[in-house]
């Protein structure tokens, strides 16, 4: 996805080895090189699947901090059919001020995203097969002309 294409396009001489749908797979994946130690860019809400795997395979994990998430909490005030949301950060900025009916559908781009939605409702939850844009804008269109 975006994250391969900006590392290509950054460090056009390196080599990407494996990529994954997730921190846990990602980990997993690391683990099959036997790399004794690694570098995890992260932002300031990062999930610990990734670090704390690799450190019980005693992988010394680096960890660079790049960036930091904060909630931007909107307000809305009208119903919709179906939300989207693309990270748990963005879930959680959303339900800090919003509650929705049950019959809105939510849409996420993967499981983490997901499982935190369903921490705030009990409402039907689309999930994209894989954690792509253009996947999550595939299932809504498919879904809502079904």
């Amino acid at each position: 996805g975006r994250t391969s294409t900006s590392v290509a396009a950054l460090f056009p001489t390196l080599t990407i080895e494996a990529t994954a749908h997730s921190a846990l797979e990602l980990a997993e994946e690391i683990l099959r090189f036997k790399i004794p130690r690694v570098y995890f860019i992260c932002g300031n809400l990062r999930r610990d699947e990734l670090p704390d795997l690799l450190k019980e395979k005693n992988i010394v994990v680096n960890e660079l901090e790049l960036y930091r998430t904060f909630d931007t909490p909107v307000k809305v005030d009208q119903d919709f059919d179906g939300l989207v949301f693309f990270s748990p950060s963005a879930v959680s900025s959303f339900f800090s001020t919003n509650r929705i009916p049950a019959t809105t559908t939510c849409f996420a781009i993967g499981d983490t995203t997901a499982r935190t939605i369903r921490e705030f409702t009990s409402n039907d939850i689309l999930v994209a097969g894989k954690p792509r844009q253009d996947n999550i804008i595939s299932m809504i269109i498919k879904h809502y002309q079904s």
